[in-house]
């Protein structure tokens, strides 16, 4: 009875493995579409201050902008996180 509860625990262990490449590729591609979505919302604000003018226009784009470089730094993180 012992090889065989060895050999299921070799099997979960490998499952176990693979289960978290795959999570792991999943939060990297929905990493990936944040930042692509920060990117645009840091577009539309630009859009936005050219076509309405505000008082706070730098302020809207600086955010937009940090935004955007967060993003693309947690992604960056990410992927040497996982490569190494």
């Amino acid at each position: 009875m012992e090889p065989s509860l060895v050999r299921l625990i070799k099997t979960n262990v490998d499952v176990g493995s693979n289960l978290d490449l795959w999570a792991q590729i999943f939060l990297l591609a929905i990493l990936a579409i944040y930042t692509i979505f920060a990117f645009l919302v840091q577009k539309q604000v630009g859009i936005l201050n050219r076509t309405i003018k505000t008082a706070k226009e730098k302020l809207l784009n600086a955010l937009a902008q940090i935004h955007f470089l967060i993003a693309a730094i947690l992604l960056i993180a990410t992927i040497v996180a996982i490569a190494f």
